[in-house]
């Protein structure tokens, strides 16, 4: 075929259609290749919006079904916003969608250019249905203007070309096609996205089209038929996305036709205004010709404008012939047909039909064809013009040439537009395939009778993929091994449904590899908030996972969450502990990175060692100068593996030798000194303390496992404290055997650690002279990260090095891991993935969590958290699970939490193939005349989740059963007493607000939680939505659809329901219901004293800040240890609130003499330890 590059062509890349009977491009071929007609009677319950009359409306057309529904909330529109919008706009918003996902480019890859849009309509039918209906509402001043439906586009995707709304008649959306070519030229957009749509709303159009006796009286469009005698309206919408071909090849964009040039003009007279003209029309056909490069004769199709209008067809009937049949050999008449005979005439949104009509097939190679013709048009001479209906399927005319079409469309006011097509390339990525399922149908579920044909085009070779994994080395390798499936939506529901749909697409195309599957999945798909990873070596697998998902239920390989932000994870080193036996032989044969990583830390170890590498990964763990490497190297090189999906720590912590571990991965040491540090700390404990002690892990809190340890003195003592209820006891065997049989007796639970000497404690002097020596020529670096020190419970400043000295004392003194837990979880981290061969901290990183929020909600005087909150803590292996399916799961937690990941390096050698859409979850929102402003969501329109509280209801509150009733209708009573200024609010001047008068002596929880009420019960009023239910207390006004015309009305709102002046930044600064309540209980209640339990953050500060000046002064190792821990002592003693059955934030055991000590007694302790007073 012809490169056609002296004339730029423009490719398309991506499509969508919702047509009467056809949900999506694959289902309208099937459609066209049938030769049905989808004109209809209208669907049930059309007209329930006007009472039912249907009075006006056409009888037959080519209707769509529920018309007034739409995904609000996936675009972050309220339902009051929604029902003031055009359905227009709301079925384009969700054209636009599709297209881009079916040309598989991520929406932050359209935003990063010029990103132009270019709509098409012509009706206003909305705006008047509303202003007769007497709905006033700000939203519909532009949510019902047609010139807003670009911007209305480009302000919901985040697009920043141009934005323009065309109004040329009939012919609009084709001409959209030229102008946004012509700005593809010219460089002024770098992609756009073009669409139609047409609805029949009310009864004004259609009786004016009938009045002009261009309606069928049959209901059946016949172009070019004998039997012709004028059109159907038709309703839908149809989109494309363009691009340059070079840019599409560079892009590794599938091509599924091109665009090779096109025209625009007027008639410009004639015999009326509505009257199309003959010349006109041949010179927009030349004219396209000659800006495309083609010559006429050589095409073999073209897609009518073909009303079946007794003006219209012979009109054009005519040009077509003097400028396509002349020339043209005798036989080889040039194809003409026209969708309009399919589903009707969608007047604006007519061209676009048409055009992806030929689109499609051009890429099947087939002619679909024209139902309802049976004989030529008394005034349309077809042989003697040189045209074909096609009125059977059939293959294109001369298919060894180059495939070439053209398009026509002409508007009711004289513009004439005509695009001329050829057949996608043959090369590159540019063969990809089309999906027969991908858009479902119109209730958004899979129909399986409308599966195309078109499953088995080819597809070109892979785009530019990741290169990782066992196929490094050669690009196109296909590796066997496990593989992720990643769905993500807005909601629970559509989470379920995405995983349905993709279940019958799978179904539909069992040629498609669950590899590439898996790629497309991955890497051309926004990832939302609800989010799935199924991980599976086999597509039956995978598809079980699929089951299982949909049906709302489990399954072995199926990771599910609820990301709550974007957020990079603390990476966590563990200590000795998690080593087994072949811990890393099956990812170094799967995993190129991880095996690469690993060489280079043998290399890095062999200098410093007397054992070989190799040999002891798959050797016996008895020697601690063995397995404390070895843990090292695994750890650096699962760091490794994990930066390799796109996991880049926010931050690092290591505990105990796993500070070593995480000093690499942050840059502040150099492999090669992290490789030397723990090779000398590991050899000289087997030298000096091996076979001299041991550690007891003891289920109790720092102070209780402290007390039970005190009658050892100093054989025993706490060196490393996890969690709150997580200690360690290090120390004599005798004693430790000791310590063990006193807390079996009592009910405590322990476990001796598989090791043979006590660090963290006085006996580590042993090595301390030959551990500085050894490291003096250290050259500790500036971490690229920040550097958690477990020893110093604080951030490591960039200004101290890790030399030595530091890993001296990284040996010697006691691993605090829940005081540096605390402060990552202060400093705002939420997220934490352990990188070991076995998880030995998590369970410590919860229970430090959850104790923390259990605080923060006894200092805020709010019922306890119950739980960890917000907190993610994830693992990467296990013991004998070591191989890349454990991997995976691993990563698809993080990306269930919110950590960004790059998904790519687990498809090698993927190729493209199409997916289905996005499962949108449609609700009903419809201006009516019952209210002044547009109705509410009506939740009959679709399945949906139930609101927080599971089955609806808003949570009680002291006012009891009634006002819940009140607040169950969505539309009752505040959940407070009415506000001055209001009806109900019959107060004197001076007299205090009701809403203050009524919380005063309430207890501050229920003052809070009667005021989350009050937030969602007004938000739910002001965007529209059925309940305060609908609105989630951590969801950002935003989210919910709040705008800046909203949030004015709901700021006044608040203001009089509350008896407060609140500002204008009052919904920016607090910008979700829980956080608004909270600051609304400050304003109101603002000189209530805090709890003591407030103060313990500031006072927690204080200790360490006290600790950190003990390390830095001349005070004995075990003065200053007594001396941290009496201070942390009387902090617990200060919480006189906390629990004391031993839980995440219990006191000291009475038996340690402290929790009954007056503070005098606590401080003179204290002087007595440090030898002072």
């Amino acid at each position: 075929m012809g490169t056609y590059e002296n004339v730029a062509p423009i490719a398309v890349v991506g499509m969508a259609c919702r047509l009467p009977g056809a949900a999506g491009p694959g289902a309208f071929w099937d459609l066209l290749g049938a030769g049905r007609d989808a004109v209809g009677p209208a669907p049930a319950g059309r007209w329930a919006h006007q009472g039912g009359d249907a009075a006006g409306h056409p009888e037959r057309a080519g209707y769509l079904e529920r018309v007034d529904t739409f995904d609000a909330e996936f675009f972050g529109i309220s339902p009051r916003e929604a029902a003031a919008m055009d359905p227009h706009q709301r079925l384009m918003l969700e054209l636009c969608w599709e297209a881009t996902e079916h040309s598989r480019t991520l929406p932050d890859g359209l935003r990063a250019g010029r990103t132009g849009v270019f709509t098409a309509a012509m009706w206003d039918e909305y705006a008047h249905l509303t202003l007769r209906h007497g709905t006033t509402d700000p939203y519909a001043f532009a949510g019902a203007q047609r010139g807003v439906l670009a911007g209305r586009v480009s302000y919901a995707m985040g697009l920043t070309g141009p934005s323009l709304s065309v109004d040329a008649g009939q012919s609009s959306s084709l001409v959209a096609v030229h102008l946004a070519c012509e700005s593809l030229r010219r460089g002024e957009s770098t992609a756009a996205l073009v669409g139609g749509v047409n609805l029949i709303v009310a009864p004004g159009t259609t009786a004016g089209a009938r009045a002009m006796g261009a309606l069928s009286a049959d209901g059946h469009c016949r172009p070019f038929d004998a039997g012709a005698d004028g059109y159907v309206r038709g309703e839908g919408g149809a989109v494309v996305v363009l691009k340059p071909l070079a840019a599409a090849r560079a892009d590794g964009d599938v091509v599924h036709g091109l665009l090779l040039g096109s025209a625009v003009n007027n008639d410009g007279g004639g015999d009326s205004l509505t009257a199309p003209r003959r010349a006109a029309q041949e010179e927009v056909l030349r004219l396209a010709h000659e800006r495309a490069g083609t010559d006429p004769a050589r095409v073999q199709y073209v897609e009518l404008h073909g009303t079946g209008t007794a003006v219209g067809d012979p009109v054009e009937a005519s040009a077509l012939g003097a400028v396509y049949g002349a020339g043209r050999p005798a036989g080889d008449p040039l194809r003409v047909g026209s969708a309009k005979s399919n589903v009707g005439h969608l007047e604006a949104a007519a061209g676009l039909v048409g055009l992806i009509k030929t689109v499609l097939s051009l890429r099947h190679r087939e002619l679909p064809p024209s139902p309802h013709f049976t004989q030529e048009h008394p005034d349309i001479p077809l042989a003697g013009l040189g045209l074909r209906v096609q009125a059977e399927r059939g293959p294109w005319p001369h298919p060894e040439r180059p495939l070439l079409a053209g398009v026509s469309a002409f508007g009711m006011g004289g513009t004439n537009c005509h695009v001329v097509l050829a057949q996608p390339p043959e090369h590159g990525t540019e063969n990809g395939t089309e999906n027969g399922t991908e858009n479902g149908t119109e209730n958004g579920t899979e129909d399986g009778a409308e599966r195309g044909a078109e499953h088995g085009a080819a597809r070109g070779p892979a785009d530019a993929v990741g290169e990782t994994g066992a196929a490094a080395a050669d690009p196109g390798a296909r590796a066997d091994g496990p593989v992720p499936w990643v769905l993500t939506a807005r909601g629970g529901a559509a989470l379920r449904a995405q995983a349905e749909r993709l279940r019958a697409h799978v179904a539909a195309h069992p040629a498609d590899d669950h590899r590439d599957i898996g790629h497309a999945l991955a890497t051309t798909r926004t990832a939302f908030e609800h989010r799935a990873v199924l991980v599976g070596a086999h597509r039956h697998a995978l598809v079980a996972g699929l089951t299982a998902l949909a049906a709302g239920e489990r399954d072995a390989g199926l990771v599910r969450g609820v990301a709550r932000g974007t957020e990079r994870p603390v990476l966590v080193f563990p200590g000795q502990g998690a080593q087994w036996v072949g811990m890393a032989r099956e990812l170094m044969a799967t995993s190129p990175v991880f095996a690469e990583r690993m060489a280079r830390c043998g290399a890095a170890l062999a200098p410093h060692v007397d054992w070989d590498f190799a040999a002891a990964v798959n050797g016996p763990l008895d020697r601690v100068d063995v397995v404390q490497p070895l843990l090292w190297a695994v750890t650096v090189s699962l760091a490794e593996l994990w930066r390799s999906y796109g996991v880049e720590p926010a931050a690092v912590v290591g505990h105990s030798q796993g500070e070593i571990a995480a000093a690499v991965v942050a840059g502040a040491l150099t492999l090669e000194d992290g490789a030397r540090v723990v090779a000398l700390r590991s050899r000289l404990i087997g030298a000096h303390l091996s076979g001299h002690g041991g550690m007891l892990a003891v289920e109790l809190p720092r102070a209780q496992a402290r007390a039970r340890s005190a009658p050892y003195a100093d054989r025993a003592a706490v060196t490393v404290v996890n969690g709150p209820l997580s200690t360690v006891v290090g120390g004599e065997v005798a004693a430790l055997d000791a310590l063990a049989a006193g807390c079996a007796k009592d009910g405590v639970r322990t476990k001796r650690l598989p090791m043979d000497y006590a660090s963290h404690g006085p006996g580590v002097a042993a090595i301390g002279d030959e551990l500085l020596a050894g490291l003096a020529d250290l050259a500790p670096r500036v971490p690229r990260v920040p550097f958690y020190s477990t020893v110093e419970g604080r951030v490591r400043p960039d200004t101290e090095p890790l030399d030595a000295a530091y890993w001296l004392r990284n040996e010697r003194e006691v691993v605090d891991f829940e005081r540096i837990t605390r402060r990552l979880l202060a400093d705002g981290h939420t997220v934490f993935i352990e990188v070991s061969s076995h998880p030995v901290l998590i369970m410590g990183i919860e229970e430090t969590a959850a104790a923390v929020a259990e605080e923060t909600a006894r200092a805020a005087g709010r019922a306890g958290a119950g739980g960890a909150g917000k907190v993610a803590v994830v693992g990467s292996l296990r013991r004998d699970e070591g191989g890349p399916e454990r991997f995976l799961r691993s990563v698809a937690a993080a990306f269930a939490a919110g950590v960004p990941v790059d998904w790519s390096p687990a498809f090698p050698g993927a190729r493209p193939v199409d997916l289905p859409t996005y499962a949108f979850q449609r609700t009903s929102h419809w201006a009516t005349p019952a209210t002044g402003r547009p109705a509410a969501a009506d939740r009959s329109a679709t399945a949906h989740e139930a609101p927080h509280g599971a089955d609806g209801a808003a949570p009680d509150t002291e006012h009891g059963a009634a006002d819940t009733a009140a607040r169950g209708t969505g539309h009752g009573a505040p959940a407070v007493p009415a506000p001055h200024g209001v009806p109900g609010d019959d107060r004197r001047p001076g007299q205090p607000h009701p809403l203050l008068a009524r919380l005063a002596a309430a207890p501050a929880p229920e003052r809070e939680a009667a005021l989350l009420d009050l937030v969602r019960e007004h938000a739910a009023a002001v965007l529209g939505h059925g309940t305060a239910g609908d609105i989630e207390p951590d969801k950002s006004f935003r989210d919910a659809g709040l705008t800046s015309l909203s949030a004015v009305e709901f700021r006044d709102v608040l203001g009089e329901a509350t008896g407060l002046s609140l500002p204008s930044t009052v919904l920016y600064r607090h910008p979700t219901p829980q956080e608004l309540a909270r600051q609304l209980h400050t304003d109101l209640f603002p000189h209530q004293a805090p709890s003591a339990a407030s103060e313990l953050p500031a006072l927690w500060a204080d200790v360490e800040s006290l600790e950190r000046r003990l390390a830095a002064g001349a005070i004995d190792d075990a003065v200053r240890a007594r001396v941290s821990e009496r201070l942390r002592d009387l902090l617990w003693k200060i919480d006189a609130t906390g629990p004391s059955d031993g839980g995440p934030a219990a006191a000291p055991a009475a038996g340690d003499g402290l929790a009954s000590a007056s503070d005098d007694e606590m401080f003179a302790l204290i002087n007595k330890e440090l030898g002072i007073g």
